[in-house]
């Protein structure tokens, strides 16, 4: 898997992310790591929905468009337990071609409206 940086227009924030491209890539994502970030690629650009099966830390999910604006953004996402009650599924309020989880713990200032660079 790739790594890529993904930078902030006219803001001090970067982040090194790994490239999700396949359809495995992107199924696994982030599950069973400790830490980490990652972008995914889709093939089409919709509200692409994400959950946090079998993760095992909070992240900040940050919906970008095909001109790399950022859409929207839910932070502060928890981790679940294995219950399928207690699964919820994350989608942005636009459609976006790319999508960035970052550990929350990583406290990035990424906003709807940033224009990215990667």
């Amino acid at each position: 898997m790739k790594n890529i940086f993904v930078a902030v227009d006219n803001k001090n924030v970067k982040v090194n992310a790994m490239l999700a491209e396949s359809f495995l890539q992107k199924n696994i994502g982030l599950m069973f790591r400790k830490s980490g970030n990652m972008l995914f690629l889709m093939k089409k650009e919709k509200k692409h929905a994400f959950w946090m099966l079998f993760m095992r830390f909070s992240i900040d999910i940050i919906f970008i468009n095909k001109n790399k604006v950022v859409v929207d953004v839910i932070k502060n996402v928890h981790i679940i337990d294995l219950n399928h009650k207690n699964c919820r599924y994350y989608k942005p309020k636009h459609n976006c071609f790319y999508v960035l989880e970052i550990d929350s713990n990583e406290c990035k200032n990424i906003e709807i409206g940033d224009q990215l660079t990667f």
